[in-house]
């Protein structure tokens, strides 16, 4: 990959000024770190290929053999060894980015709701139902939302997107994608997500049955599949979006707590160690 394209086009990132809850902040830590992992990486690959050419050429000068002179030549006509074989990687580059970014994102949206459920419990309660044995099981009132919250959130997290969504829709009374279009995006960075973990990347006919044709993308039926660096861009930069208006949304209807992306990360670094010894 061209250094100057990935720089160029860039992963979106909102800036210093956006406002979040401590479920979106962490998500877009998460998120951050793992875009500055590929880019660290990627300028490692250059980084040691510049070192290597300015080092073969000053040593070419010197050289005291045909052999060692015809080396440091072919590090001079071949100076992108680094970049090339970490393109041999790219496979497992996007992997990594794929399914860190989609368990991130679903790891917040089930965050989310939950912050709107202890906000208004009643949102769990209705059609819930406890066994008159296990309310013993509780010493009080909040003991009780908690473990209905913990099912719900656990009942939804095997239910899909789907049922997840018209959750949101049905319960809480929010829309989590603001457009068609990036419903559909979304839908087949998870599908993709899941042929990864599940089936080693090579498309079934499971996946073609629930992923749409879209015009930016092509999936083949028996071939192994990634998403390019542009499929990427275009893939996180929905879900970030996405994940920044359905927090907007439920904190605002639920009353959550919002700070700037700024406060929230001078507060985590600004945390040091008590200094105490552990116990031994």
């Amino acid at each position: 990959m061209d250094q100057s394209k990935a720089e160029k086009l860039g992963f979106f990132f909102p800036n210093n000024n956006t406002l979040a809850s401590r479920a979106l902040y962490d998500f877009l830590v998460d998120y951050h770190k793992m875009v500055d992992l590929f880019y660290f990486t990627l300028h490692l690959a250059h980084s040691a290929d510049e070192v290597a050419l300015e080092a073969s050429k000053a040593l070419i000068l010197g050289a005291e053999s045909e052999d060692e002179k015809q080396k440091h030549q072919a590090r001079i006509d071949n100076p992108e060894r680094a970049v090339k074989k970490l393109h041999e990687f790219k496979y497992l580059n996007s992997k990594n980015l794929t399914i860190n970014t989609v368990d991130s994102f679903l790891w917040f949206v089930s965050a989310a709701i939950q912050s709107a459920m202890k906000a208004k419990p009643e949102i769990v309660k209705s059609g819930e139902s406890v066994r008159v044995e296990d309310i013993f099981d509780f010493k009080n009132k909040k003991e009780l939302i908690d473990y209905l919250i913990d099912r719900k959130i656990n009942s939804l997290s095997y239910g899909g997107m789907s049922k997840v969504e018209n959750f949101i829709k049905d319960s809480m009374g929010v829309d989590l994608f603001p457009v068609e279009s990036d419903r559909e995006a979304l839908k087949i960075f998870l599908e993709v997500r899941n042929i990864q973990v599940h089936n080693r990347g090579f498309v079934n006919r499971i996946f073609l049955g629930r992923v749409k044709k879209h015009p930016k993308f092509s999936f083949i039926e028996g071939k192994r599949t990634h998403l390019n660096f542009d499929e990427l861009i275009y893939l996180t930069d929905v879900c970030v979006r996405t994940a920044i208006d359905l927090d907007t949304k439920i904190c605002e209807k639920f009353s959550i707590r919002r700070k700037r992306y700024s406060t929230w990360f001078k507060g985590s670094v600004s945390k040091k160690p008590s200094g105490k010894k552990s116990p031994r």
